[in-house]
């Protein structure tokens, strides 16, 4: 049984003795084994990740698991991957500097001569209040650690010490001449230890101080430093420079014997985990994680990274994220992570490496250079050192064996290296691929782009036995099946198959004709010995009988998406599946039952990058390579690391949209905020939300949605993922609303959604009161109208039967008037008969005058139509004028062209094949000229394509042109008898078909074209007459760049709506521009400023547009200024006939 008085004056003694004698006690050193763990994933953050650029103080975790950050003027809550001021001081006396939670949500805080707790106050804001009076306390300093029991709340600080009653409020303070070095609660009383080894313990009120003990000279330099109690109850020590000690229930002796403790170093702080490891923070060492026997699991130090050196302060949170304090810097470490990093701390920069085992040793393939790792005393990776110093050896490719490392060079052979020492064994080529049979490890095979070999063991060396030629490009990979076959990863639609029988290999060759597509690249996979080929679209095999590759059943096992999007998949001896897919990397571990289960956590940290190698151990370890990473993989049994229970998003602060006022704020002493009505002035709002969940580096997303101000539905996933963890929501109107969120942590999971209900107030004049005011006064106006409007109407009656009454004897007055005007009017008619008369006579000589101006009309119609005819011809022979420059500028091209052509060399080369066809052989592998011959074919090929693509766009070119001339031939043939055809037309279109039949279509490499089309602008119109004013004009408008002789050619080209029904077209360039006298008579039939010029394009295309219902400008700022001609065109092509 465990004594009543803990600390009685002979345990004290017995206490110093046993730390004297521990102190002095060496272990004998055992050696390590090698491990390729790598370093924990890790993130540090530094004064930018705080706005206040803060220095560290401490590092607590609530209740919830939500972690607090702060150092004397701040307190910052992390949100999973920022963090979030919420705290600051006001003055000294609120100055925080240790903070505590109790069970029922409580904030306790220590500050500088000051007790308190932190609590939300009156403005939403987190706030300091004092518990006690600070004139009670005046210790003179800061309290650093917080302790709380069932009745009382301690703290510590430097060199004072105090009591707090939760019963009656009062404290209990006590300042102390030497420095306090440790303290600690256990079995209900608080144990305080001071720089003089002195032990006291503060009960039922009173501190008790025991005699000063006295061990010997030594006992001075034994200075705790910091003090843990375990899950058991156990009380561990640790010296500044004297190592570790525990108490078994009698005495303290010797801990964590393995532990050696270099006295360098001065231990800051330790802490211990769940499953009872020890972390071991020291200025000089960094942080050593611990075994109960004292080996050490890690060792974060500055090789790693120069920052650890200043550790001072380890907490482990909830999540089992360990956090660091340096001097000004803060770091969570993933210890449990199952995945460690092989990063370039201890390793050399890499792209597409390669890894090689042989018994404990690693290497590293990488730039045609092979590493070995280095390991530390320890047995843990190091760093890499070159493996063949003293060779100058190009290492191409690298195989396995049990003798060694088979080392293939550039063309200087195959070597072996085993124990240090390298062996050469054959000459060869240089193999970008290199693999010993597992069936038969007498055979190693070699494959390049042009060759596959086959060695065999010869005594100590290696034989070539035969060599085929590869047909089918560069060999990515070669893995064997359980047949003994090795199948080739060739990559884009195309796979290979190798066997060997009788020291002779055959290679078979498959491509999209044997059922591979085309443009899927196709990674090998061995799955229980069987050779599978993953697509981006299904899991391929081949069937032996039809030699086909046929889709593989793999995918629809249990447990296993059918939608994976595979890049490259591995299985592990114990038929667990590691595949990278859909952008992520997952482990599907096979039950006894052969279900697979699902689990994205382990390899989380790798993030989105495919794995290319996996070697599995036989410990269940396994080393994870990608393109230009390397990873330790070890399943691990901690709880906190696979199965860590997901806290829920929390909402952490709701203020206005600039965040000036405050409505809630989250100390994690509550869970949400009750549902608040918002005045309608506060009707923009920033929600900011958190997650506890910190066992990741990567960090998390948030997903924002607010239901009642948007239609998407969240659970459709159509509100966007967003890094931010706040989101504001502007002029929200009156009513009811549910803000929504939820997180995507790092590891994968998906948090639940949580809910905060709110409403927001109509303003004032929209209120029920402010209607009923509006109907009581609408009733009143209502009322008196209805009187003011009675009395109205009475007087107006009256008024009304007087005026009736004199109006009555008007209107008889009136008849008497009409009598006589009516016998006047009988009288006029008569006059009116006669006038008639004489105006039918006059009607007859009208008509045959008319009769006479028709025949006049006609014969000016005949002489108008003789003259339009001529235009048109005109008009004809100069749009296709355009169109043969073009068609001349294809065949010059095109000549050119030809006359470069190397079609030429094939004679020369036939020649030389001809002149020595005796003996094709020797001169194509033996002679300098016929070596060459091959390669200069397949240059040369390549060279003749590229001329034919050439010369057919040229041809099409001019096709285009031709058939252009022919359209506007026929346009022109029917003009006099219709209008050409009404179709639709794309105006984008239109106007880059104008552009290549004017400027050919290498223009953009001339000319600087500008083109701002509307999106789908379209119109109904004759195509072709618009194709040729759109020519004309752009011709106008390269003519004018080229008179200019700018070197600078500018074209802009625009399309755009004016209204409903119609569009503009505008052709503005940077040529010699207008002078303003001519601009008024541009469009006359036959006026011209250009010494060739006919006058007739200008004038024909402003008919033309006029024809289509449109009209057509030309404006210029100026000579050398430009020009720029603009085109309206209605939607719809008038009915009416022009």
């Amino acid at each position: 049984m465990r004594p009543r008085n803990l600390y009685s004056t002979f345990n004290y003694i017995q206490f110093l003795v046993a730390i004297l004698l521990a102190c002095h006690a060496i272990p004998t050193p055992t050696e390590a084994k090698n491990s390729l763990r790598g370093i924990p994933y890790y993130r540090v953050f530094t004064s930018q990740d705080f706005d206040s650029g803060a220095s560290s103080e401490f590092v607590t975790t609530a209740a919830d698991g939500t972690v607090f950050y702060g150092d004397r003027n701040w307190i910052f809550l992390y949100d999973g991957a920022v963090w979030h001021k919420i705290y600051q001081n006001s003055g000294t006396t609120e100055k925080i500097t240790a903070l505590l939670w109790d069970e029922d949500g409580r904030i306790y805080a220590g500050g500088f001569n000051a007790f308190g707790e932190l609590i939300v106050d009156s403005e939403n804001k987190a706030s300091f209040r004092h518990l006690v009076p600070r004139d009670q306390i005046n210790n003179g300093e800061h309290f650093q650690k917080i302790f709380n029991s069932s009745d009382s709340i301690y703290l510590t600080g430097r060199r004072s010490f105090a009591c707090y009653n939760k019963a009656d409020g009062t404290i209990d303070t006590h300042v102390f001449s030497t420095w306090l070095t440790a303290s600690f609660l256990l079995d209900g009383k608080f144990h305080l230890l001071t720089d003089e080894n002195e032990i006291y313990h503060y009960e039922n009120g009173e501190l008790i101080r025991p005699e000063e003990i006295v061990a010997g000279n030594n006992s001075n330099e034994v200075t705790i430093a910091d003090i843990v109690i375990g899950d058991q109850g156990e009380v561990i020590m640790a010296s500044e420079r004297r190592g570790l000690f525990r108490f078994d229930g009698r005495s303290f002796q010797k801990a964590y014997p393995k532990y050696e403790h270099d006295s360098k170093n001065l231990v800051r702080d330790i802490e211990l985990t769940k499953d009872n490891r020890l972390l071991v923070a020291s200025l000089g060492g960094g942080i050593t994680v611990l075994d109960p026997e004292g080996n050490a699991l890690e060792q974060l130090g500055s090789d790693i990274d120069h920052r650890f050196k200043s550790a001072r302060s380890v907490t482990v949170d909830k999540s089992g994220t360990v956090w660091a304090m340096f001097n000004s810097t803060l770091a969570k470490i993933l210890l449990d992570s199952p995945l460690t990093a092989i990063d370039e701390h201890i390793r050399p920069s890499f792209f597409y490496a390669s890894q090689h085992l042989h018994g404990d040793e690693l290497y590293i393939r990488s730039f045609y250079i092979l590493y070995r790792a280095v390991f530390d005393e320890s047995g843990r990776i190091k760093s890499f050192e070159n493996a063949l110093p003293d060779a100058d050896l190009e290492v191409w490719s690298v195989a396995e064996s049990n003798e060694g490392l088979y080392i293939n060079t550039a063309n200087q052979g195959i070597f072996r290296l085993a124990n240090n020492k390298l062996e050469y064994l054959v000459g060869s080529k240089a193999y970008d691929c290199l693999v010993q049979s597992k069936s038969n490890p007498a055979y190693i095979i070699g494959a390049n782009s042009d060759t596959i070999a086959l060695y065999k063991k010869n005594g100590q060396g290696l034989e070539l036995v035969d060599a085929i030629n590869n047909n089918g490009g560069v060999i990515y990979r070669a893995e064997e099946d359980g047949q003994g076959d090795f199948w080739l990863e060739y990559g884009l639609g195309a796979a290979g198959r190798i066997s060997i029988q009788n020291d002779k290999i055959t290679h078979d060759y498959y491509s999209s004709s044997h059922g591979l597509s085309k443009n899927e690249w196709m990674s090998i996979w061995i799955h229980e010995g069987k050779a599978l080929f993953t697509g981006i679209s299904q899991i391929l095999t081949l069937d032996e009988g039809s030699q086909k590759f046929v889709a593989h059943e793999i995918l629809k096992s249990d447990g296993i998406e059918e939608s994976l999007r595979i890049e490259r998949a591995f299985t592990d001896p114990s038929g667990n599946l590691w595949i990278s897919a859909n952008d992520k990397n997952i482990i599907y571990w096979k039950t006894s039952e052969g279900v697979y289960q699902r689990d994205e956590t382990s390899l989380s940290e790798m993030g989105e990058p495919y794995f290319e190698f996996i070697k599995f151990l036989e410990n269940g370890e396994a080393l994870i390579m990608t393109a230009f990473e390397f990873f330790h993989f070890q399943q691990t049994d901690n709880p906190l690391a696979q199965h860590a229970s997901i806290p829920p998003t929390r909402i952490i602060s709701i203020a206005d949209s600039n965040e000036n006022t405050l409505h809630y704020t989250y100390l994690a002493n509550s869970s949400q905020p009750e549902e608040i009505r918002f005045d309608y002035s506060d009707n923009s709002l920033a929600f900011t939300v958190s997650n506890a969940f910190t066992y990741s580096t990567l960090l998390p997303q948030f997903q924002h949605f607010l239901e009642g101000f948007s239609n998407d539905e969240p659970e459709a996933g159509n509100a966007p993922w967003t890094s931010s963890s706040s989101t504001t929501f502007t002029n929200l109107h009156p009513g009811f609303y549910t803000y929504k969120a939820r997180a995507r942590l790092g590891n994968g999971y998906l948090t639940p959604w949580t809910e905060y209900s709110f409403s927001i107030a109509p303003p004032i004049y929209q209120t029920s009161y402010a209607y009923l005011g509006y109907a009581v006064v609408s009733a009143f106006l209502i009322l008196v109208t209805i009187k003011v409007n009675s009395s109205r109407l009475r007087k107006q009656n009256l008024k009304l039967e007087s005026m009736v009454a004199a109006r009555t004897k008007e209107i008889e007055s009136k008849n008497d008037t009409l009598e006589t005007q009516a016998n006047e009017l009988e009288s006029k008619n008569r006059e009116l008969a006669t006038q008639s008369h004489e105006i039918k006579r006059n009607a007859l000589e009208l008509s045959a005058a008319l009769v006479q101006l028709q025949e006049t009309q006609d014969q000016l119609l005949t002489t108008a139509r003789i003259a339009g005819r001529a235009e048109v011809a005109t008009n004809v022979l100069h749009n296709v004028g355009n169109v043969l420059n073009s068609v001349n500028v294809g065949i010059s091209s095109l000549d050119k062209q030809v006359g470069r052509s190397r079609v030429a060399n094939l004679k020369k080369i036939s020649n030389l094949i001809y002149q020595n066809r005796q003996s094709l052989g020797h001169y194509f592998s033996e002679d300098e000229r016929g070596k060459r011959i091959p390669e200069y074919l397949e240059q040369l090929s390549d060279a003749l394509v590229e001329e034919l693509d050439t010369y057919k766009t040229e041809i099409t070119q001019i096709e285009g042109n031709v058939d252009h001339i022919k359209r506007i031939i026929s346009t022109q043939q029917t003009h006099a008898k219709k209008i050409g055809i009404i179709q639709n037309i794309k105006i984008a279109d239109l106007l880059d078909s104008a552009l290549a039949l004017t400027l050919g279509e290498s223009y953009e490499a001339e000319y600087k074209t500008d083109r701002r089309y509307a999106t789908d602008l379209q119109i109904r119109s004759d195509k072709h007459m618009l194709l040729d004013v759109l020519i004309n004009l752009i011709k106008n408008a390269k003519e004018s760049i080229t008179e200019r002789q700018s070197p600078d050619k500018k074209l802009t080209i625009a399309c755009k709506r004016v209204d409903p029904d119609s569009i503009e077209i505008s052709i503005a360039d940077n040529g010699i521009g207008i002078e303003a006298q001519h601009q008024d008579i541009l469009f006359t039939h036959g006026y011209t400023t250009k010494k060739d010029g006919h006058g007739f394009g200008l004038h024909s295309c402003a008919n033309a547009i006029k024809t289509l219902g449109g009209s057509l400008s030309l404006t210029s700022p100026g000579p050398r200024k430009g020009a720029t001609a603009t085109i309206t065109l209605p939607r719809q092509f008038p009915n009416t006939s022009q």
